[in-house]
């Protein structure tokens, strides 16, 4: 028999038939080949756990290539997107600057753009035709030069009017004169405001400038109408209200139609102007042309007897029909202190027996 040890039996490429191992040597190979099996079995874990990382590297990387050929995807659908809105906002803008182009060449008031130093930089057609200079001309030409100070007034545009705009955003209705090289000085009324960037930044002032000739004349045409106007009805007022002397010291004033309250003071005025022009000593009101009395007309009447009384003139009242008669004692006007006629003759001889022009009788008062 071969005696070897634990340690020749696992070196050994192969045993000897007759090896054999000594008690001892049984026990120690015994526990060796326990820490090989625990060695095994802990190598395979680490490989085993190994493997398991591995195939989650694998899934997570294999997720990670779908995620990006997603993302890939993703990016390249947002780009055509963003293409295409893009090519629509370039559409739009043209489309904007087309019509803000359009609009601009089609006020019919003056536009003009100016920069931060009051140069010129667009002009409209309306501009071009107004001064008798082409768009062209006019740009690079100092505002100063086209907009000049009107005469002094409460609208007039100030001096510093470009600083002000540039400072607080806006001005409006000033009036100015539009100066042309080829034509008469126009008179317009300007306003104005600040251009900005979407940022803020102050880039410039645009002016409107509206034509006032027209509106000028019609002005003057308006003036002269209502001075017509004016003019006629103070001939309608006199000859509607006509105070008459009839007598040196006698003064009648026919009431025709409805008296109210502005006709009354016209009346009074009228009434009182010619007894200080004339000082009379009487004034007749005669109703021969008035239908019908209601109160409002009888306390006019009353009005105008104290007015005339104050100024030493005695009042009388001609011209009362029945129908008057009846409607004032409906109305239980008192007209005691007017001494009153049924005709305007009766009063007058009356006020010349008073004074001592007539012979013979005073007239009856009713």
């Amino acid at each position: 028999m071969t005696k070897i040890t634990a340690h020749e039996l696992f070196r050994a490429p192969e045993l000897p038939a007759d090896a054999v191992l000594s008690g001892d040597e049984l026990v120690s190979a015994f526990w060796q080949l326990k820490k090989m099996q625990r060695e095994s079995q802990q190598q395979q874990s680490f490989w085993k756990s190994v493997n398991d990382s591995l195939s989650d590297a694998y899934k997570k990387l294999a997720s990670f290539q779908e995620e990006l050929k997603t993302s890939r995807e993703q990016l390249r659908e947002a780009n055509e997107q963003l293409e295409r809105k893009v090519q629509e906002r370039t559409a739009a803008l043209a489309e904007a600057r087309e019509l803000s182009e359009s609009i601009v060449s089609s006020i019919s008031d003056v536009l003009l753009v100016v920069d931060r130093q009051g140069v010129v930089t667009r002009a409209n057609r309306e501009a071009a035709e107004l001064l008798g200079e082409e768009e062209s001309a006019l740009e690079g030409r100092a505002i100063d030069s086209i907009l000049l100070p009107a005469p002094d007034g409460d609208a007039a545009l100030p001096v510093d009017w470009l600083d002000i705009v540039l400072r607080e955003g806006e001005l409006h209705n000033r009036e100015v004169i539009l100066a042309s090289a080829v034509r008469d000085p126009i008179p317009v009324v300007v306003s104005a405001a600040r251009i900005e960037s979407p940022r803020k930044e102050v880039q410039g002032v645009v002016c409107i400038a509206k034509d006032m000739r027209e509106q000028r004349r019609v002005e003057a045409e308006l003036r002269d109408k209502l001075a017509q106007i004016e003019e006629q009805q103070q001939t309608i007022r006199a000859l509607f209200t006509p105070v008459i002397q009839v007598w040196s010291k006698i003064l009648v004033l026919p009431i025709v139609g409805s008296v109210d309250a502005a006709r009354a003071t016209e009346m009074m005025d009228a009434l009182l102007q010619a007894v200080v022009d004339t000082q009379s000593e009487f004034v007749i009101l005669d109703l021969t042309g008035v239908k019908g009395v209601d109160a409002e007309t009888a306390d006019h009447l009353l009005k105008m007897h104290r007015a005339a009384n104050l100024l030493g003139t005695r009042c009388l009242l001609s011209g009362l029909s029945p129908d008057i008669s009846r409607m004032l004692i409906t109305l239980d006007i008192d007209l005691r202190d007017l001494v009153s006629f049924g005709k305007l003759q009766a009063a007058l001889q009356h006020a010349l027996g008073l004074m001592g022009e007539l012979s013979g009788g005073r007239g009856r008062a009713h």
